[in-house]
């Protein structure tokens, strides 16, 4: 009876150990793993159509993003638009370097400061069709745009 109590609480004792030993490595990992840029990472690239791949460099894992064919298509359109609209700053040097971060904050930057501007009305009257270009720079869609900024982006009728 003796030996396997004795038993019993060997194995109990090494359970208790290995949980303990699995825990603080869990948790020393998560502070060190960069999740939540990771999942600022992963939320990017869902919203604006970006490869995502993950690879392990050394103890940790990084996160790469890149373009798709539809990333590409929303840049083309954001471009074009900035010919029209100069003040819609297009970020080539972030493009170029690629800083989805960075390309993304700038875009997120136009968006914010439209809301803002939204509110005054000598903007609205002058920016009428502002929402639609959003739009179409997101889209693709230019069914409600003017026929003037149709002709000045070279799109069909």
């Amino acid at each position: 009876m003796q030996k396997i109590k004795r038993k019993w609480l060997t194995i109990l004792l090494i359970v208790f150990i290995l949980t303990v030993s699995m825990t603080i490595v869990f948790v020393v990992n998560k502070q060190e793993d960069n999740s939540g840029f990771d999942s600022y990472k992963h939320t990017l690239a869902l919203s604006y159509h970006l490869n995502i791949a993950y690879y392990r460099d050394g103890s940790s894992y990084q996160v790469e993003l890149s373009p798709t064919d539809r990333t590409e298509e929303f840049l083309e359109r954001w471009q074009a638009i900035t010919e029209v609209y100069p003040f819609l700053s297009y970020p080539e040097e972030a493009i170029a370097r690629n800083d989805w971060r960075e390309v993304i904050a700038a875009y997120d930057g136009i968006r914010k400061q439209y809301k803002s501007k939204m509110g005054e009305e000598e903007f609205r009257e002058a920016n009428p069709s502002f929402g639609i270009i959003m739009s179409y720079i997101e889209t693709g869609s230019y069914i409600s745009m003017d026929e003037d900024l149709k002709d000045k982006l070279g799109l069909d009728r």
